[in-house]
């Protein structure tokens, strides 16, 4: 998961891995790691994701996460057109 600092992106994937929401914000240090099963068409798939942290201090880290990606879900605030 990609994107601006603040953009929802911990958010989202908490909310999908575990079908929790926190009120709390807190900032995400480099990045968090979870994971989720599913099933698609009678085969079992094991997803890793990766939350990145989207401070400018860590957008040297994020290629390091998404290194061998088969997927990316890039993150914005609809109230923030710098976001996007």
């Amino acid at each position: 998961m990609l994107g601006d600092s603040g953009v929802g992106k911990s958010s989202i994937a908490q909310r999908y891995c575990k079908n929790s929401f926190s009120e709390n914000y807190d900032v995400t240090i480099g990045g968090a790691y979870m994971q989720q099963t599913i099933n698609i068409q009678d085969t079992i798939v094991k997803m890793h994701i990766w939350d990145t942290g989207g401070s400018d201090r860590f957008r040297s880290l994020v290629s390091m996460y998404y290194r061998d990606a088969v997927a990316a879900i890039i993150c914005y605030d609809l109230t923030s057109e710098q976001s996007f």
